[in-house]
């Protein structure tokens, strides 16, 4: 179980990819929460269980990329607020 910060992080990332790429998103849904194997998925959409597995990838990849620029910024947020300020001086 993730905690609740880091779920909302993931879900802020997968909204990301819902305006980024609709048919990504749906497959990404279709996976993980309606079970649906990619074969299934290429059925029902007329296309080859490959190019669905390749769609997957690509959006699994998206929302880890997300997720990790979002952890990032998050992160440069709390290493601002603890390095001392006259760290600060000697860097300009």
């Amino acid at each position: 179980m993730l905690p609740d910060n880091e779920a909302q992080i993931v879900d802020r990332a997968v909204a990301r990819l819902k305006h980024f790429d609709s048919l990504g998103y749906d497959i990404i849904v279709a996976c993980y929460r309606g079970k649906v194997s990619c074969r299934a998925i290429g059925r029902a959409l007329k296309r080859d269980h490959k190019s669905i597995s390749g769609y997957l990838t690509r959006s699994e990849a998206y929302i880890a990329g997300q997720v990790d620029a979002l952890l990032n910024v998050k992160a440069k947020f709390t290493q601002i607020e603890t390095i001392p300020i006259l760290k600060l001086k000697n860097v300009f």
